[in-house]
């Protein structure tokens, strides 16, 4: 079975091939394919979230320098997530912040998407 890693790298090297590809499409298709998008991207937040999170709590400060940031070269979760993706540094603290949330929280993760009225 592949590691949660290997199937997000297949998914974006996937998608990476695949704009050429909505010209050809017909209007329904090329409808779908961005209805398709947007769930999508709601889908990859949500595990941005929950990625955010555990790296925070494998950074807490009573790790000191074995934390997970400060091993990394970072001085916190924030500055570590921003140099692996590339967001900006409010961007990160966000990201951070939600990923934090306690569990039960409503907005800690987000309920399935419901398909969107058509």
């Amino acid at each position: 079975m592949p590691s949660p890693t290997d199937t997000l790298l297949a998914a974006a090297a996937l998608l990476d091939s695949a704009p050429a590809l909505y010209a050809g499409l017909d209007d329904t298709a090329l409808l779908e394919a961005q209805r398709t998008l947007g769930r999508l991207s709601q889908v990859v937040a949500r595990h941005g979230v929950a990625v955010a999170g555990e790296v925070t709590r494998r950074s807490a400060p009573e790790r000191g320098p074995e934390g997970l940031a400060q091993a990394s070269g970072h001085r916190t979760p924030a500055a570590l997530i921003q140099g692996l993706t590339g967001m900006s540094a409010p961007e990160a603290v966000q990201l951070v912040a939600v990923g934090s949330l306690p569990a039960e929280s409503p907005l800690a993760v987000p309920e399935p998407l419901r398909k969107p009225h058509t």
